[in-house]
């Protein structure tokens, strides 16, 4: 069937570093979708980044009443249209400052409400408040290091690699690091070309403890909690790797 926006335009549409998680999970679906909306509706980016509140409304109410798979399958869904809104924009060339301040600030309202849903629920079907207490630490980790990622974007400013066309610009900088370190730097630079940051990012735990976690805890009950240890962990450990490489960085600035 011929369409006016085929599928190889619509995933030659790639732009950014994207999460293991995305490029292995939801990258094509999130090109399905897109084809879909760009070919058989007349939404604008930013009603699919509206739309994108309604799934993760309907998670939080899952999770409310303790079903975990709706929970967690609705919430993939919000994922799914929270990739489409950006790729739509870049296939009618709709793109605009406003339209990505207004996918964060839509998708932000949406995991505040799903993340008081999820944990919510988990404390009535385990009948522990501590759980409460959990998703507060959880929040306040994930909103720290979005909050540091984008102090650190502001401050280095074009150099902040996030387009898959700036992949190359610190090679000469990578063939001078030595050691452990200039391995580490030399590893990401290869995976920035394949279109990968680095693996265990914060979207990947994101989606490890909201989808996968509440699978895993039908499953095997009791799993979640090693699931959202294993989460807050890696999240731990890579704000300090983090500090330590954008500390050297900036203090040679």
């Amino acid at each position: 069937m011929k369409t006016k926006y085929p599928f190889k335009t619509i995933t030659k549409t790639e732009e950014q570093l994207h999460s293991w998680t995305y490029v292995f999970l939801l990258k094509y679906p999130t090109i399905l979708l897109t084809w879909l909306f760009a070919n058989f509706t007349n939404f604008s980016p930013n009603l699919v980044s509206f739309l994108g509140l309604i799934p993760s409304f309907i998670s939080a109410y899952f999770y409310v009443n303790g079903n975990l798979l709706f929970g967690a399958l609705f919430y993939l869904l919000a994922w799914l249209l929270d990739g489409v809104d950006g790729r739509l924009a870049r296939v009618k060339s709709l793109g605009s400052k406003y339209g990505a301040f207004y996918d964060n600030y839509v998708g932000q309202i949406g995991f505040i409400i799903m993340i008081m849903g999820f944990f919510y629920g988990i404390a009535r079907i385990k009948q522990n408040s501590l759980w409460l207490l959990l998703g507060i630490l959880v929040y306040f980790l994930v909103t720290f290091r979005s909050l540091i990622a984008l102090k650190v974007k502001t401050l280095m400013g074009n150099e902040y690699r996030v387009n898959l066309d700036e992949v190359n610009v610190e090679e000469a900088s990578i063939k001078e690091t030595k050691g452990l370190w200039g391995l580490a730097v030399r590893l990401q630079n290869k995976l920035n070309q394949k279109g990968l940051v680095e693996p265990f990012n914060l979207i990947d735990m994101i989606v490890l403890i909201f989808i996968i976690g509440p699978i895993a805890e039908l499953i095997l009950s009791g799993s979640l909690i090693y699931v959202i240890i294993f989460a807050l962990i890696m999240i731990i450990i890579k704000e300090i790797i983090w500090f330590l490489y954008y500390r050297k960085i900036l203090k040679d600035r």
